[in-house]
């Protein structure tokens, strides 16, 4: 997930002109001022990163959702929609009937990817509200229990 990131902004920053005047030898090599620079940028990039993940709450939970999303698009959906695109016509029965199997396969286990964080979501989005309101009605003086758990919101209702 980062491997994008990075190279967008080491682009950025070859670009600059204070970078290319003390980072490069005059040619197309960096100088070990230059390596230096990216790799401490790569490590600024990933700091922060662990900082957004650490401190945003249920940042897990959403990349779980985005990423078991695109995983299920790109392992089953996609392939077979493809693949009954470009040689569909030409196929035997007994292959279309399997593409149409893995395709509902891949629908189907798109579905529950969705729903399961979605239902972690709204049980955590469930509980912040809930904490929020209650913290406001009694003037901050309410339980703690673990954003994460149901045990924790129902034992808290």
């Amino acid at each position: 997930m980062l491997h994008p990131l990075h190279e967008i902004i080491e682009v950025k920053l070859k670009e600059s002109r204070w970078f290319q005047k003390y980072c490069y030898d005059g040619g197309d090599y960096l100088t070990r001022a230059g390596k230096l620079g990216m790799y401490v940028m790569r490590a600024v990039v990933v700091m922060g990163l662990a900082l957004v993940a650490s401190y945003v709450p249920a940042f897990g939970v959403f990349t779980s959702l985005v990423g078991s999303t695109v995983c299920a698009l790109i392992s089953f959906v996609l392939p077979t929609i493809f693949h009954l695109k470009i040689s569909g016509s030409s196929l035997p029965t007994w292959q279309k009937a399997l593409d149409v199997c893995i395709l509902s396969c891949g629908f189907l286990l798109l579905a529950m990817v969705l729903t399961t964080p979605s239902l972690e979501l709204q049980g955590i989005l469930a509980t912040f509200i809930l904490d929020c309101c209650l913290d406001h009605r009694t003037g901050g003086g309410t339980k703690s229990f673990h954003p994460l758990s149901y045990s924790g919101l129902l034992s808290f209702c």
